[in-house]
């Protein structure tokens, strides 16, 4: 099992929302969706499916980061600081 804690997160409208974490995507599977369990700092654990993205960030710098879609959930389901623990 996997944990990613995430740093920043943003809503898609009718999607889900986004949860951007630093490191690779190395083994996390591309392409598919999987079980996750994201617990939150105040402890609430909430359980979703997820994807792996990619967001290319334009600051004053191009910045690549990895993150997962996870879908039917908000901004304020995955707030920075949460942990998610990817079932894959």
């Amino acid at each position: 099992m996997r944990e990613l804690v995430v740093e920043e997160s943003f809503e898609i409208g009718n999607r889900g929302v986004v949860a951007l974490f630093r490191g690779d995507q190395e083994g996390l599977p591309l392409g598919a969706r999987f079980s996750v369990s994201i617990q939150r700092d105040d402890g609430v654990v909430l359980e979703g499916e997820a994807s792996v993205e990619h967001v290319l960030r334009r600051r004053p710098v191009v910045e690549e980061h990895c993150s997962l879609l996870i879908y039917r959930l908000s901004k304020t389901d995955v707030p920075p600081g949460s942990v998610v623990r990817l079932s894959c």
